[in-house]
């Protein structure tokens, strides 16, 4: 896989001029202090924030002094802001994106890229009609494990893959700045539309969409906090999913090859173990940077913290804006999760809950099949 030369920024060029749209618990743990370090390094500066809530954006303004608080997106434009980044609440993407590339701006926008995939095509048009850059937030393809793991499974370094298990799950604790994640019209879904983005997402990237699925979960009318899916290929290539905000899984990806293993645990941005069949030797090691020496190859380290993907996006999408890159998550990978997302939910089932007695599971599953 081409690695992208963004890793090598240009700061002899003008910062990109930023806002940051929707300022809580993304904006304010995760793209603050990567721009903070983009700033220092003279390619980035945030100019504007804006927030339906003023507290949130004075919060943030803390973390960048320099930026105007705004509070409508037409303000941008007179602020000369080159690009948006949109962190708010799923229900607000498709309509503060299309805004925003409308009015000559670029725009990176969180996952998941929009509550439906109608949404998310929208956003697509809209950036094409204002030749304009659309990238959206699935910072996983960022991290070096995941891209080794990607270039194992293209190099078939173990045979073609013939298997998978992923493993997702411990009691939910984000620190939420709104209930917007629990409704179900403004996040799109329960733990699917929310971890399983990303889920899906590095699935499809590193696999191709399956071609066919079977989805149960335990909405019941609501949001789904377990679930559970079966995916498959036309190559025979099938693997599971497995999903929830209630219960501490083992968080990895195992990935069976004719010839061997990979397996990532999702709290490793730059580490993998790898096996061969039968044998009982393995190699548990982090994924390196190789650079040429005279006596052959010579490794350096790359970034360790999951936080380094949104670091390396932000990278990528301001040298694709100056032409010095390609965007690497375009719209168009975007909306490939969404709708493997709302195939998911057309052929939902109830989850097995053996507890409930017959009476139980009958109106579980009736409540289940309008959620």
């Amino acid at each position: 896989m081409r690695a992208s030369k963004s890793a090598s920024i240009s700061t002899d060029l003008k910062a990109m001029r930023i806002a940051i749209i929707g300022c809580g618990a993304v904006a304010e743990l995760f793209h603050g202090p990567a721009l903070q370090a983009l700033t220092k390094r003279g390619a980035a500066s945030v100019l504007a924030l804006h927030d339906l809530e003023p507290d949130r954006a004075r919060m943030l303004k803390m973390q960048f002094p320099e930026a105007t608080i705004v509070e409508t997106l037409s303000e941008l434009r007179d602020l000369g802001i080159d690009l948006a980044i949109i962190c708010s609440p799923t229900r607000f993407h498709a309509e503060q994106t299309v805004e925003c590339l409308n009015n000559g701006i670029s725009v990176l926008c969180e996952k998941p890229m929009a509550t439906n995939a109608s949404e998310a095509e929208a956003m697509r048009l809209a950036a094409r009609e204002n030749s304009r850059l659309l990238a959206i937030g699935l910072v996983r393809r960022f991290l070096p494990s995941a891209r080794f793991i990607k270039t194992i499974l293209s190099a078939k370094l173990f045979g073609e893959i013939v298997s998978f298990e992923v493993w997702e799950g411990e009691r939910f604790c984000w620190p939420l700045r709104t209930g917007s994640l629990f409704r179900k019209q403004q996040s799109g879904g329960g733990i699917l539309a929310d971890i399983g983005v990303h889920v899906l997402d590095l699935l499809t990237w590193w696999l191709g969409e399956p071609a066919e699925l079977q989805y149960q979960d335990d909405a019941m009318g609501g949001l789904e906090a377990n679930c559970e899916i079966r995916l498959a290929w036309i190559s025979g290539l099938a693997g599971d999913v497995r999903l929830s905000r209630e219960y501490r899984f083992q968080n990895r990806y195992v990935l069976n090859c004719e010839n061997g293993w990979v397996i990532w645990r999702t709290g490793q941005a730059n580490r993998l173990e790898l096996g061969l069949h039968n044998n009982s030797d393995a190699l548990d090691g982090q994924v390196k940077r190789v650079s040429s020496g005279y006596f052959g190859p010579t490794l350096g380290d790359l970034p360790a913290g999951l936080d380094s993907g949104i670091y390396s996006q932000l990278i990528n999408v301001i040298s694709s804006i100056r032409g010095e890159d390609t965007l690497l998550v375009p719209a168009e990978e975007g909306i490939k999760s969404l709708r493997l997302i709302e195939r998911c939910y057309e052929a939902r089932k109830l989850i097995s809950m053996p507890w409930l007695s017959e009476l139980e599971t009958k109106n579980a599953s009736q409540l289940n099949a309008i959620s």
